[in-house]
C-alpha cells in the first residue's frame, strides 16, 4: 500500500505541467486513495500479486517525488499471463511494457539533472520455452531454451552500439584477447572508474583488470560470458560503491558504466 504524504495534494499541484501531464496518465487519472483500492478490488487471478499498471503508476510517482538514488520495479504480467496460456494478454503485457518504458524515458528527459544523470537497466529473469512449451520455463531454468536472457541499458556513460553479438546460449562480449571495448567519444566512463584499474589510460576497458578487481568471471573460449551476477556491481559502481570482490560476485558490466 502506498501512503498518502501529508502534503500530497500541494506537492502535485506545485509540479512542471509536462511532469504533471506524465503522471495524470500514469496513474490514469486517479488520485493515489483511489489506486490503492482498486489494486486490492481488481486483483489478477494469480497468487498474492498486482497488475503491473499500478506497480508502474506508484513506480513513476515515487520516482518524481522523492528522486531515488536507486530503484527497483519489477513488472510480473507477461510471465503470469504466459503461465495461464493467455497468448492475447501475454502480448498486451509486453506491449504496455514498451510504451511505459517509452514513457519513462519521456519523465526522465523533463527531470534535469536527475534525469540525465539517470542509467536505466531492463532485463528478465528468464526466457520462455518453445512451442508448445511457451507457458513455462521449468524449475531453476530447467527448459533449455528458457536460460538466455537479454539486457538492455542507457545512462549517460553506456556504450552507443546498439546489440552485441549473440550465439544459441550466451551472449558473448570481446576481452583483451581480441579487440577490447572502446567508449563511443561521447560516453565517458563513470566517474569513480576514472583513474582505476577499471578503465585504461585509453578508456578502453580490460576484462581482466575488472575481473581480477571485482570478481570471477566465466569464459568460453576467449570470449567474456555475462550473467544476472554481474547486474549487481555494475549498480555499486553507478551509485560510486566499490563492488565486493569474491568468487561468488559477478563483474562490472564495461558497456553500461
Amino acid at each position: 500500500i502506498v501512503p498518502l504524504d501529508e502534503d500530497d495534494h500541494q506537492w502535485h499541484a506545485n509540479l512542471p505541467e509536462t511532469i504533471k501531464s506524465i503522471l495524470e496518465e500514469v496513474m490514469m487519472g486517479k488520485t493515489i486513495e483511489q489506486l490503492n483500492i482498486e489494486q486490492f478490488a481488481h486483483a489478477p487471478p494469480w497468487h498474492k500479486a498486482r497488475y503491473d499498471k499500478f506497480t508502474f503508476a506508484f513506480g513513476v510517482r515515487h520516482l518524481i517525488k522523492h528522486r531515488p538514488k536507486f530503484m527497483f520495479l519489477s513488472l510480473n504480467d507477461s510471465d503470469d499471463q504466459a503461465h495461464i496460456s493467455n497468448y492475447c494478454e501475454y502480448i498486451q503485457a509486453l506491449m504496455n511494457y514498451d510504451k511505459w518504458l517509452k514513457i519513462l524515458m519521456n519523465l526522465l528527459q523533463e527531470m534535469g539533472d536527475y534525469g540525465r544523470k539517470t542509467t536505466i537497466i531492463i532485463t528478465t529473469d528468464h526466457g520462455r520455452g518453445q512451442k508448445d512449451k511457451w507457458t513455462d520455463h521449468g524449475e531453476v531454468g530447467s527448459i533449455q531454451e528458457s536460460k538466455p536472457v537479454w539486457l538492455a541499458a542507457k545512462g549517460p556513460y553506456t556504450l552507443k552500439i546498439g546489440n552485441l553479438k549473440q550465439t544459441e546460449n550466451h551472449v558473448l562480449h570481446k576481452n583483451k584477447h581480441t579487440t577490447g571495448h572502446r567508449y563511443n567519444p561521447q560516453s565517458m566512463p563513470h566517474p569513480s572508474l576514472v583513474g582505476s584499474s577499471l578503465v585504461g589510460s585509453s578508456c578502453r576497458v580490460d576484462m581482466g583488470d575488472i575481473s581480477a578487481s571485482v570478481g570471477k568471471k566465466e569464459k568460453l573460449g576467449a570470449k567474456m560470458i555475462y550473467t544476472h551476477l554481474d547486474i549487481k556491481p555494475t549498480i555499486e559502481i553507478l551509485l560510486g560503491i566499490r563492488p565486493v570482490v569474491s568468487q561468488f560476485h559477478g563483474v562490472v558490466l564495461p558497456e553500461i558504466v
